[in-house]
């Protein structure tokens, strides 16, 4: 029923992130095939939805901050997100993960999207292009630890 007393305005809610890991695959085929409807983050009906990019950090942290104002000091009930990420490798044992998409992309994702590479490389352009100081702003504006 879509008028559940659970996320009605007048009743109560409930502390909650429900995450969706869309990481572009169903088993062993794309999600368009495998999926009517794609856009995971707005299947929550009366639950607010937002996509997020899961292969970048930073927009990771920041949707979790979001969702612990939203949920958890604003009191506004239950958030869905639907994290963007992708899979290196088969499903399972029985899915190499090769017969559907081929080694380029895998390769391409692993080398352009990694987050932990394209993370450390956007440090190491803005310590080479800024100053200390500059860079040590930039640190200490995203939370980051600096060592």
């Amino acid at each position: 029923i879509k008028n559940s007393i659970f996320f009605k305005k007048s009743q109560f809610f409930f502390q909650s992130v429900f995450i969706c890991e869309n990481n572009g695959y169903g088993m062993g085929t794309a999600i368009e095939r495998a999926a009517a409807s794609t856009d995971f983050y707005k299947r929550g009906d009366y639950i607010p939805g937002v996509k997020v990019n899961g292969m970048d950090i930073l927009a990771v942290r920041a949707a979790t901050e979001f969702a612990q104002k939203y949920c958890s000091v604003e009191d506004k009930g239950p958030l869905v997100y639907e994290m963007v990420t992708y899979r290196y490798s088969g499903h399972s044992m029985s899915d190499p993960g090769t017969t559907y998409r081929n080694r380029d992309e895998i390769e391409f994702t692993r080398t352009n999207r990694e987050p932990i590479q394209v993370v450390k490389a956007c440090l190491q352009a803005l310590v080479m292009s800024c100053d200390a100081g500059g860079a040590g702003v930039f640190v200490a504006a995203h939370g980051l630890n600096a060592s």
